[in-house]
């Protein structure tokens, strides 16, 4: 089950985009997870200050950020500033609703277990990355 919820202001996010964005990360769960270990998945939009707040609590940096992802044993949850979304599709030269889903597909590796630390890990992520952005 996917969960796509809006707590911010600032990005307008209608029942179209969800349910296209609940699509592809269905594919994305059945493509890296066919055992489903994640059974719920929690995209949830939230503004600077809140992701701000999530960032102090748990990583221990006092700054807003653009994704941050919990996997919680078979529950998955995926926070994502939509103003940082926003801001970054504006200096990259495209979509918010595209910089919103290329941050979904991210935390979503994370929660797979899929990590960025190391080079050689790195590529395999934003393969995979490419690959899911491709088919949106």
């Amino acid at each position: 089950m996917i969960n796509i919820y809006n707590a911010q202001r600032k990005v307008k996010i209608n029942r179209e985009f969800k349910d296209r964005l609940s699509r592809l990360l269905e594919q994305v769960l059945e493509e890296e997870d066919p055992d489903r270990s994640i059974q719920e998945l929690n995209i949830i939009f939230v503004n600077n200050r809140r992701i701000r707040d999530i960032n102090r609590e748990f990583l221990g940096s006092d700054r807003p950020t653009d994704v941050i992802s919990f996997n919680l044993g078979d529950v998955g949850e995926v926070y994502i500033s939509a103003h940082v979304a926003s801001k970054k599709a504006h200096e990259y030269g495209w979509s918010t609703e595209f910089e919103l889903v290329r941050y979904a597909i991210h935390g979503t590796l994370h929660i797979l277990g899929y990590d960025h630390e190391r080079e050689e890990d790195a590529e395999v992520m934003e393969a995979k990355e490419e690959k899911y952005l491709e088919k949106w």
